[in-house]
């Protein structure tokens, strides 16, 4: 188990990953915003990432009965969609890994820990190990002290931290060849991984910020001057959040309407439906689901259409007067 003090980058966690453990990367699954039946629904998309991956595992399923799977307790569902067929699988599979990303970010974070993470190591086949992410908060730190589980703290201020990010944010303007220009990327990319203080999530706000400075731009791909103007790109999270939350402010109609979307989202323990959210705010459905498609890049849509922010970070920071 691994503690972050941020959300890593899914393909450079992923990539890490791999390195240090010397195993295959089998199934990533994140834990954000899940609700009660999430856990289980958890478990069945691990399964189904192991069945196009690892050869025999989708056989040894046939003979389940998995109707009902959604309401079974959650150390079943683990028992029979994963331990028993992984365990009926030949000793000679290849090391592999599981990612389970951002368990402080699951409502049932106990449940998971208690019934999931503590007994893997047990009943598990030893080619199969699991890696978790998870910022070190109170109970999940009580749980890993308590059931003596292997973990690691990875500091924000570590040098290894930024050097991955430098590299990400290397990879990403890379990709962006029709937006910055490609002569200075590894100078940009030094200097925008210092303004993220070590924070991944920083990072993942670039690409829109990096396009929205070259259309004001009007003309020409930005170059390292550009991108190294003290106020071109804000400086950390608490930085980020309030630019792009001004802009939000904005977009919906001033303070009043941007209080009313937020704060119903920022109290509720789980994501709330648009139906939810319509009846908080007053608002006619197709009027919710305008003012959520204004704060596409805070809020996070699930299959099911639920609403909430993109990172547990951001309800902090709103909630912080001193910050927000």
């Amino acid at each position: 188990m691994r503690l972050d003090e941020q959300r890593l980058n899914r393909e450079t966690f992923m990539a890490a990953v791999s390195a240090k453990t010397k195993a295959v990367l089998r199934a990533w699954e994140a834990c954000d915003f899940l609700t009660t039946a999430a856990p289980n629904e958890a478990l069945v998309s691990i399964t189904w990432q192991l069945c196009l991956s690892v050869p025999g595992f989708a056989d040894n399923l046939d003979s389940v009965k998995l109707g009902g799977l959604r309401d079974k307790p959650l150390a079943d569902v683990f028992q029979t969609i994963l331990v028993d067929p992984l365990n009926n699988l030949g000793a000679d599979q290849m090391r592999q890994v599981v990612v389970l990303d951002a368990l402080d970010e699951c409502s049932k974070s106990d449940d998971v820990l208690r019934k999931v993470i503590r007994t893997w190591k047990d009943v598990m086949p030893a080619w199969l190990s699991l890696v978790v992410s998870t910022r070190p908060e109170g109970e999940i730190q009580r749980g890993i002290t308590n059931y003596s589980l292997d973990s690691k703290v990875l500091e924000l201020k570590d040098k290894e931290n930024f050097r991955d990010i430098e590299k990400h944010i290397e990879h990403l303007l890379c990709d962006m060849k029709d937006i910055v220009e490609q002569r200075d990327v590894a100078s940009c990319a030094k200097i925008l991984s210092e303004r993220s203080e070590g924070l991944f999530l920083w990072a993942s706000f670039l690409p829109e910020t990096l396009n929205r400075m070259h259309e004001e731009k009007q003309g020409g791909l930005l170059t390292l001057q550009d991108i190294s103007h003290k106020d071109a790109i804000p400086n950390g999270l608490g930085g980020m959040f309030k630019e792009y939350f001004e802009r939000l402010q904005e977009k919906v109609g001033g303070e009043e309407k941007y209080k009313m979307l937020l704060a119903p989202i920022v109290a509720a323990r789980e994501p709330l439906s648009l139906e939810q959210l319509s009846a908080v705010l007053q608002l006619d459905q197709n009027d919710t689901d305008d003012m959520v498609d204004d704060a596409r890049n805070l809020l996070y849509q699930g299959g099911d259409s639920r609403v909430a922010l993109i990172h547990k970070r951001m309800a902090d920071w709103l909630s912080d007067k001193k910050q927000s």
